[in-house]
């Protein structure tokens, strides 16, 4: 048995389960073709947790205790689920036993296949590193650990920084409304999903045309409502790389922020978009002299993100997921929709994302429903898709 003391960073997201119910990570795909019996599963999810610790952790004090064997429970076979919306919502209302573990666990619900963890385990692309490592070893190939992330004073004091002064705003948060952008509901409530398919964009560069067709989609649903609405703030995870190591599964990719002010909507947005997007991931030259000497990733990005925040903008936090989960396997069965739900937590007001599937753009919305109604959800994402299409 080890004993890991808990990093920053894992405390920074453990610190808003103080303020309302836990923030999860769901990763969910449907499949086609016959999935592999329990038996198999089980076998394989013991290999993937030998080769990612975190499979097999408990949340002890201030520490992870990662046992030698897997937690009972890690790997549930239902029956067969008809709506992938309604299987997300009931998984976000089981609360993750952290004390005890799983800390991370594989539901089946045929087609259905769910990875379903505590967001401080992992997030939507390092689950899709345990889906790709259990099909691996389905298909009869090596399972292998992935490097460790370096570990230096300066980034474990930006996090610990980062959590002193979150601390009070996850208290405060606690009794404030929750907002999405033009509309503002009470918070907290039962997390749900709402999805929509699209024709993939052509060309390389989608990221840009997704946060402007969310910003354009958002402007129109204000119009309808009679609402206004302000400058929109976009936290973009652009370019994630999925990388992990220390017995986390996480991308290591700071989101890159993105404003448009109401004037910025109409011909050329994407390209303004684009140009921030640039920006935020090569740093501004003061930002990035200081992220070089200290050493600290996504430093640059933090700071250009303190420096821009106009006061008022509502967050949306936009995940372009690429091939993630694009032909990927599971025995028999093929992987031909991609979904990820995030809780929403402090100072995102949603969290939308897109998965490349084949030739099909998975659109996603995570929202809480005393913020948004599940018709009102859906209806932004047609207006999305229209923008897109």
């Amino acid at each position: 048995m080890i004993r890991e003391p808990l990093p920053p960073e894992d405390r920074f997201f453990l610190l808003f389960d103080a303020a309302g119910p836990q923030v999860c990570s769901i990763l969910l795909v449907r499949t086609e073709g016959t999935l592999p019996d329990e038996a198999a599963l089980r076998e394989a999810w013991d290999v993937v947790a030998r080769t990612h610790p975190r499979l097999r952790a408990r949340l002890e004090g201030d520490a992870w205790v990662i046992g030698a064997e897997v937690p009972a429970g890690a790997v549930v076979v239902g029956p067969p689920a008809d709506d992938g919306e309604a299987l997300v919502k009931a998984l976000a209302a089981e609360r993750i036993p952290l004390a005890t573990g799983p800390a991370i666990r594989l539901v089946v619900r045929p087609p259905w296949v769910a990875l379903h963890a505590h967001h401080a385990v992992g997030d939507g692309m390092g689950m899709a590193i345990v889906l790709r490592d259990l099909g691996d070893h389905l298909a009869g190939r090596a399972v292998t650990a992935l490097a460790p992330r370096p570990a230096g004073a300066a980034r474990r004091a930006l996090w610990g920084l980062l959590c002193f002064m979150t601390r009070g705003a996850v208290r405060t948060r606690a009794a404030e409304p929750h907002r999405v952008h033009t509309l503002t509901g009470p918070a907290p409530g039962p997390v749900a999903l709402a999805t929509r398919p699209v024709p993939l964009p052509p060309g390389p560069d989608r990221t840009a045309r997704l946060v402007a067709a969310w910003a354009r989609a958002l402007a129109r649903h204000a119009e309808e409502t009679g609402r206004p609405c302000g400058t929109l703030r976009f936290m973009v995870n652009h370019g994630l790389r999925p990388e992990a190591g220390g017995g986390t599964l996480e991308n290591r990719s700071a989101a890159v922020p993105v404003w448009v002010r109401p004037d910025e909507r109409g011909d050329g947005l994407e390209d303004r978009v684009r140009a921030q997007l640039a920006e935020g991931a090569t740093h501004a030259p003061a930002a990035r002299l200081l992220a070089g000497v200290l050493r600290v990733p996504g430093l640059g990005r933090l700071l250009i993100a303190a420096a821009r925040r106009p006061r008022g903008a509502d967050t949306l936090l936009v995940s372009q997921m690429g091939r993630a989960v694009d032909r990927l396997t599971l025995g028999e069965a093929r992987v031909v929709e991609g979904h990820g739900l995030v809780r929403p937590a402090e100072g995102v007001g949603a969290l939308a994302a897109a998965w490349a599937v084949g030739d099909t753009w998975w659109l996603d919305l995570s929202y809480l429903e005393g913020a948004l109604s599940h018709a009102t959800a859906h209806h932004l994402l047609d207006l999305v898709a229209e923008e897109l299409t």
